[in-house]
């Protein structure tokens, strides 16, 4: 009798939408598995700490969403939530391992992660103990051919062909290719927090238990006043040395916020310093974390989102480029 083969889908799901259920039933279909777990991450270790649902809201918006679904084959494991801390994806194998011991198991990636996945914790045992799906995300192309493939994935592979591979470990490789569906979790969370209807993005029973439980308007509720905040992060930005700070109120305009910081630093390095010492000065005074942080990698432009505030830090070069202070030209400008 063959293994049971199970498909280990993991994320934030913050909040859960159509484009995971697309990505898990797609692959469920097309690798033949008996089984898929969504795995809600209790903290994802390569992400900062940010405002929004416990842990247990996403694993309930995650139950509620996959709900809607073929309940035998598509089921919701709570392993991380309960592990707590830091959610590491070979901690996890370790512990479905026990629990699933003559399992095959299938770890399914976006393929946003395929050129960072050396650096997962012990990446070299996940693919010792899991066959590994990378699956095509809008905007990212899987590689075709083995040229195209990161070095760390070359070096680690016997035999590759197309869209399949053997890694030298007996487990295999596979390259999925959607029907991409292109929602963003961050732009779900921006139309949530101001009122926005997000079905066409996750399930209704999802937006209902949004609204009901008000998962993003916390930010809101902790600022009572967004031009004097806008201000005080204007204020922590000078002191830290940001360059050319300019602030507008787009309440007005077509934006996913009410209020924007736009300032440059001196360099990569100077702009992630400002990320920090903003949303360390805004923890400390206020209480809460940004409601999201994108662009933090190489330093060339990040953004700090507080819901009714968005700050965009820039590599001063870069923002030249951009020019992002046109398209706020009809809002307000904020003297400071």
């Amino acid at each position: 009798m063959a293994n049971e083969k199970i498909g280990l889908f993991g994320g934030t799901f913050n909040p859960i939408h159509y484009g995971h259920l697309n990505s898990m039933e797609s692959v469920a279909e097309k690798l033949k598995l008996d089984k898929v777990l969504v795995i809600p991450a209790c903290q994802n270790p390569l992400r900062a700490k940010t405002e929004g649902p416990t842990p247990q809201e996403r694993l309930q918006m995650a139950k509620l969403a996959v709900g809607t679904l073929d309940g035998d084959l598509i089921q919701v494991s709570d392993n991380e939530i309960k592990r707590g801390g830091d959610s590491y994806t070979i901690d996890t194998l370790k512990e479905l391992s026990k629990e699933h011991a003559s399992a095959d198991f299938f770890l399914i990636i976006g393929g946003d992660n395929l050129n960072s996945f050396d650096g997962w914790k012990d990446f070299e045992d996940i693919i010792s103990m899991s066959n590994i799906v990378f699956t095509s995300r809008p905007g990212n192309e899987l590689p075709k051919t083995e040229r195209r493939l990161p070095s760390w994935l070359k070096d680690r592979l016997g035999d590759f062909d197309l869209n399949t591979g053997l890694f030298k470990t007996g487990k295999t490789l596979h390259f999925v290719q959607l029907d991409d569906v292109d929602i963003s979790s961050t732009e779900i969370r921006r139309h949530a927090r101001r009122g926005l209807d997000v079905r066409k993005y996750t399930h209704p029973v999802v937006d209902d238990y949004i609204k009901e439980h008000q998962i993003y308007d916390r930010v809101g509720k902790k600022i009572p006043d967004f031009v004097e905040f806008t201000k005080y992060c204007a204020k922590i930005l000078d002191d830290k040395g940001a360059i050319n700070i300019q602030a507008f109120d787009v309440s007005k305009i077509e934006q996913p916020t009410d209020y924007t910081i736009v300032c440059s630093g001196t360099s990569s390095r100077h702009v992630l310093s400002l990320m920090d010492y903003v949303s360390h000065g805004v923890k400390d005074d206020f209480g809460v974390y940004p409601q999201g942080l994108e662009g933090n990698q190489d330093g060339r432009w990040v953004i700090v989102d507080y819901g009714g505030l968005m700050i965009h830090i820039f590599y001063d070069f870069i923002r030249n480029e951009y020019q992002l202070e046109d398209l706020w030209r009809e809002g307000k400008r904020i003297e400071l």
